[in-house]
């Protein structure tokens, strides 16, 4: 069946690219700089252990890691029984690539996740660009339902126009290509209205009445991660959040630079973490 019926409260950590840059470290990254980004995501997932830990939430508290440097989180996830997604792209691309070609399917296997996560970079002026992800988007759909794995959509936008419509837009043309994810990652909004646009196409026919929709936070602080989430919350078509790096990132940056100690990090953010859960079940 299409789509994801329960809650999704998501802390994604996947981000390399993002890291490489934070950490000022340079490409083609040696194995001590590897180590460096595998120990901070690290202390991110203890982080969401610490909040997980006897929370009445644990249905619904998940994780979006990446392979090339959460393979040991993978491992544990798995063994914890804690739902966590995978994300295929490369990182840090305009457009959307395979991180591992043609092979994305033997990787996918492997990790055996709950979900299975894409970002995509989704620009109207360049339609060339966009036939050519949709076509790599409809592969990787059709994989999906054929292993039967929950596939999550990430929807990036220019910020342009107005966003909901033309968010609306490109999402009318990704099913318009035979892609139907079961859950979109969406850009928060402000306005109700803008919501309610959104929502309408995504769940346009009887088949996709179960679709989910979670918003992401796209690194900002947490004054407006509030604000969004107490638009988002009232929907009952949207099932939760993905938000990173505004839980994380302050934490392991101050951390890496010798201000805070490594308890009080992942003390910092089990508190985020829990600070957002709370205020989507408040």
């Amino acid at each position: 069946m299409l789509g994801y019926k329960g809650k999704i409260y998501m802390l994604p950590f996947d981000h390399r690219d993002f890291l490489i840059r934070s950490f000022s470290l340079k490409k083609p990254l040696s194995k001590a700089d590897k180590n460096i980004i595998s120990y901070y995501k690290a202390i991110i997932f203890q982080g969401f252990l610490l909040a997980r830990r006897g929370s009445r939430h644990q249905k619904e508290m998940s994780i979006l890691i990446d392979e090339e440097f959460g393979l040991d989180i993978i491992e544990l996830a798995r063994h914890q029984k804690i739902l966590f997604a995978v994300s295929t792209e490369k990182s840090g691309k305009d457009f959307f690539e395979f991180e591992h070609g043609k092979n994305f399917g033997k990787f996918i296997t492997k990790s055996n996740p709950d979900f299975v996560k894409v970002l995509i970079r989704y620009d109207l002026k360049n339609k060339k660009q966009n036939q050519e992800q949709l076509k790599k988007l409809k592969s990787l759909n059709d994989f999906c339902k054929t292993i039967d794995k929950k596939f999550i959509i990430e929807l990036l936008t220019p910020k342009i126009g107005n966003k909901a419509k033309e968010t609306t837009f490109i999402i009318s043309e990704i099913q318009a290509a035979g892609i139907d994810p079961d859950i979109w990652k969406i850009e928060a909004y402000d306005k109700r209205v803008d919501w309610e646009i959104v929502i309408k196409q995504i769940k346009n026919t009887k088949a996709r009445k179960n679709v989910s929709i979670i918003m992401l936070g796209r690194g900002e602080d947490m004054k407006q991660i509030k604000k969004w989430v107490s638009v988002a919350k009232k929907f009952s078509d949207i099932n939760g959040f993905a938000v990173g790096r505004t839980i994380f990132f302050d934490a392991i940056i101050n951390l890496y630079n010798g201000k805070i100690s490594k308890n009080r990090a992942i003390e910092i953010i089990k508190d985020n973490y829990l600070k957002i859960v709370n205020l989507w079940e408040k």
